[in-house]
């Protein structure tokens, strides 16, 4: 009875904390205030002792700080600190490895060596709401936030700081118009979208697509990824990120608004012929098809999901030769398959084919080029049953052709690999989500200590016919490889209980290469908060530079999760 009574004292005391203490927390962390001090003058900027290791962001707003007046204890004349005086304020331009560059905001602000600063300390800043019902929101960022100086609505004073809310958006503006930061909104709290990025010390590498072997003797993405390349530690991860990599962020170049739903898959291609990429993502329960263009990001349709029909997967082809590449939907209904395409035509995205049984999944083939594959499901709760086989269109219906010898039993989590052999041989995730690599013949040549993959995508079989599933699977994550030899592969961390629970939190991709006798990774993304359900390599923002573009799912919530999907683009070239 008295632990009853203990724990209903302590959720009735956690339930009044005011709700910037736990919903807030995420926003309290990465605008928390941090000391440092003036260096040396630069030219027109300064250098600051703080850098990406405290935390410290592009963009960030640093406040030049004079000391006031002593505050002294009348009893006990202990001095307890000093009435701190803002005299200007300094914007972040460049991060080092231990040092960073700032410049000031206005030509009053006069910084001396040795001066203390301290980030976003008294910094102007003010909320703009989009609609009137954000009072209670707009008190919580408040109440999180008190470092800030906010500004009254009708100051006249300039906000280097402006807080934009709009719908379930939380945007954070520098002094410059520039994104800081940017944040889904839910009941429960935030889930960040995008924080500034850090940037590389070195200058941006060049497309990895495009790489000379001959420019080094040591590896092959020495000079192509100069300042990016990790030296990877060979731990062997299950739950995070190795504790003791050196690899360097490569911070994203651009984020998509969040979109709330379970992500599934993206593809990129120009679906409408208009001669530019549209971005297809693939949620849990509906198709989103928008466009990026000059940084100007469009919805431009939201397809539904046929009557009861759960997506697994997406993967386009031009699989009619017409010019323009079709959209193939993998989905099932409980446990029977229901997978479909969609076309643009007459204006408009639609359902083409008729729904099909079958797994689908757009793969390139040595010789061939990009075909279209499909396996059945397995009976009695098995994800996969038989050999994969060519899909052909005969008008609007999609046909199998003749089966292939696959390794790792399905047509998902493997990828041809050239540079193997005198044949292509073959990358693929086994059973318990390690990498291997064989030969032509299938013979096994290297496997991983490490796990790879890692999906949240279920798959679901009722066998007793009562409603609930009996059996759960996960669909095998994806890889990628280039017709060189350079194999993509993506890395979610987190827990994998047997089968039928896993959780990430974490993730990032990587890239290998064969060096005679084992896999090399020879540069990694850095770690990416949140789960990377699927990613490709296109040029997403018609730029006509090819970028990875990434599929990230985050949640948010203390009682009930929600989940928001956001695309993430890195560039691979300059």
């Amino acid at each position: 009875m008295l632990k009853k009574t203990l724990l209903a004292l302590i959720l009735l005391f956690a339930m009044t904390l005011p709700a910037f203490a736990s919903n807030y927390a995420m926003l309290a962390e990465d605008l928390k205030t941090i000391e440092g001090t003036i260096i040396i003058p630069i030219g027109e900027e300064f250098l600051i002792d703080l850098d990406s290791s405290s935390n410290l962001r592009l963009g960030d707003i640093v406040t030049l700080i004079s000391p006031g007046e002593a505050i002294i204890h009348p009893v006990s004349k202990e001095v307890l600190g000093t009435l701190d005086i803002p005299r200007g304020f300094l914007s972040v331009t460049r991060i080092k490895s231990g040092y960073s560059y700032a410049k000031p905001l206005s030509t009053e602000t006069k910084p001396q060596r040795g001066d203390k600063v301290v980030r976003f300390e008294q910094a102007p800043a003010r909320i703009i709401a989009a609609t009137a019902g954000d009072t209670e929101t707009i008190r919580d960022i408040k109440g999180a936030l008190p470092q800030l100086h906010w500004l009254a609505d009708n100051a006249t004073e300039s906000a280097l700081m402006t807080f934009q809310l709009e719908g379930n958006q939380l945007s954070i503006l520098g002094s410059e118009n520039n994104l800081l930061y940017q944040y889904a909104i839910y009941d429960q709290g935030l889930s960040a979208i995008q924080s500034a990025p850090v940037e590389a010390d070195e200058a941006s590498p060049k497309n990895v697509f495009s790489i000379d072997d001959s420019e080094t003797s040591t590896g092959f993405l020495d000079a192509a990824l100069k300042g990016l390349i990790s030296t990877v530690s060979t731990g062997k991860p299950l739950d995070g990120p190795p504790q003791n990599s050196t690899t360097k962020a490569l911070h994203s170049d651009w984020n998509s608004p969040a979109i709330l739903g379970k992500a599934i898959g993206i593809a990129v291609a120009d679906f409408n012929g208009d001669g530019q990429s549209e971005i297809a993502v693939a949620l849990h329960n509906q198709l989103v098809i928008s466009k990026l263009t000059a940084g100007n990001y469009q919805q431009l349709a939201s397809l539904d999901t046929p009557r009861g029909a759960k997506l697994l997967s997406l993967d386009a082809i031009d699989l009619d030769r017409n010019g323009l590449p079709e959209l193939y939907v993998t989905a099932a209904v409980g446990g029977i398959m229901s997978s479909y395409s969609v076309r643009y035509e007459n204006g408009s995205y639609n359902q083409h084919t008729p729904k099909t049984r079958w797994y689908l999944r757009s793969v390139e083939l040595p010789g061939e080029g990009p075909v279209l594959l499909g396996q059945n499901r397995g009976l009695r709760g098995e994800a996969f049953q038989g050999k994969a086989f060519r899909v052909a269109l005969a008008g609007n219906e999609l046909v199998a052709g003749e089966t292939l010898e696959l390794p790792g039993g399905n047509l998902y989590g493997f990828i041809p690999l050239a540079g193997i052999d005198k044949e292509p041989g073959f990358a693929y995730l086994n059973g318990s989500d390690r990498l291997v690599v064989s030969d032509s013949q299938g013979t096994v040549l290297w496997q991983s200590e490490e796990v790879y993959g890692g999906s949240l995508t279920i798959l679901e079989s009722d066998l007793t016919g009562d409603g609930p599933a009996d059996v759960l699977n996960f669909m095998p994550s994806k890889l990628s490889a280039s017709a060189d030899g350079l194999l993509l592969v993506p890395q979610n961390y987190g827990p994998r209980i047997l089968s039928y629970w896993r959780s990430f939190d974490n993730s990032r991709l990587a890239i290998f290469k064969w060096n005679g006798t084992e896999m090399q990774e020879s540069w990694s993304s850095g770690t990416i908060a949140g789960y990377l359900a699927d990613f490709t390599v296109a040029d997403v923002d018609n730029d006509q530079i090819n970028e990875a573009v990434l599929l990230i799912q985050t949640e948010s919530g203390l009682i009930k999760k929600q989940a928001a999907t956001a695309i993430r683009s890195f560039k691979l070239s300059q």
